[in-house]
């Protein structure tokens, strides 16, 4: 159950860094 939690943080984390920056970033620059 540990190792669930671990992966869906991991893969959050790496969705937030892919998906989330560079929308935050086009935001921003608007």
């Amino acid at each position: 159950m540990k190792q669930l939690i671990c992966w869906v943080v991991l893969l959050g984390w790496l969705y937030f860094w892919i998906v989330g920056l560079p929308t935050f970033g086009n935001w921003l620059t608007k």
